[in-house]
């Protein structure tokens, strides 16, 4: 394994668009968003661009927003393919994870010596499996403070509010303040006849565009895990056959299909067998634990 390859596996950021698998609509749509934001300048009808992200676990819903924050901060992006610089303070302080929240002016490098793409703006992801009355009030009151820059609002897991009354409580702020706001979800409704609590009408209704993530196909993911596969160090016996089975056996959730791989890069002897991937077992979001030593 070389030395220069990280040691932490969420430090494995991507650094391009071609990177995400499969997602051609929301990969679309954040593109359209990033180029609104730096190329136009848009201000004002932000509310356009609130988009809903429904889907699986590790589909890539928060992948895509984080690439897309990271695209936005980039002190130095690329205005023709519309890919984040990489050496940039933004890019290198993972704001597009934490949000830069005490940071803003910070952030905001106007000198076209210092940024040849400046942008000033306020990024505030939201754990939504924790957001209560008073992080809320703490949300709104960023969110006023920060009225004369551009504020993105990320809303991880909304589906989580709905246990607690939440989602409700957002209609005021999204109606009140000027700002991209943007979620991800399991589901948006019950259109999949299950019993879940669906999200409030009315703020479903505060989302302009209601997307949905896109599995890839077997022969995407295959060449994806042999890319991850060499940068983590990681031998694969029989690659095509054992990469082939893990994207059919992870039903093509690249999340739940680099696990395999993760797991054999922190092993002493990095070969991926396909014992090993016999011995795996998928853990599918409706609680089913499916065993992949069966192909049933």
């Amino acid at each position: 394994m070389k030395k220069d390859l990280p040691q932490s596996l969420d430090s494995l950021d991507i650094n391009r668009w071609e990177q995400i698998l499969g997602n051609v609509a929301l990969i679309e749509f954040c593109k359209d968003l990033v180029w609104a934001v730096r190329v136009k300048g848009v201000r004002t009808g932000l509310k356009d661009f609130n988009a809903i992200i429904s889907g699986l676990s590790r589909t890539g819903k928060s992948m895509c927003i984080r690439f897309t924050m990271k695209c936005i901060g980039c002190f130095d992006l690329n205005f023709e393919t519309l890919v984040p610089c990489g050496r940039c303070m933004s890019c290198k302080t993972k704001q597009y994870r934490s949000g830069n929240r005490g940071w803003e002016n910070w952030c905001s490098i106007l000198s076209p010596e210092d940024a040849p793409t400046p942008i000033e703006y306020h990024y505030a992801p939201v754990d939504c499996t924790t957001l209560d009355k008073d992080k809320l009030a703490r949300l709104v009151f960023d969110l006023e403070a920060n009225e004369d820059s551009l504020n993105i609002v990320y809303l991880d897991e909304i589906h989580r509010l709905t246990s607690r009354n939440m989602d409700e409580q957002l209609l005021i702020p999204m109606e009140s303040y000027e700002a991209i706001w943007i979620a991800s979800s399991a589901y948006a409704d019950r259109s999949d006849g299950s019993n879940r609590k669906p999200l409030e009408k009315m703020l479903l209704n505060r989302f302009t565009h209601r997307l949905t993530t896109q599995k890839p196909s077997v022969d995407e993911l295959v060449i994806w895990l042999a890319e991850r596969c060499e940068r983590l160090g990681v031998t694969v016996e029989d690659p095509r056959t054992t990469l082939g089975l893990i994207a059919q056996r992870s039903d093509r959730i690249p999340g739940l299909a680099q696990q395999v791989v993760d797991k054999v890069s922190k092993k002493r002897d990095k070969t991926l067998t396909r014992k090993i991937l016999d011995q795996h077992v998928f853990d599918f979001d409706d609680g089913q634990i499916f065993n992949a030593g069966t192909d049933e």
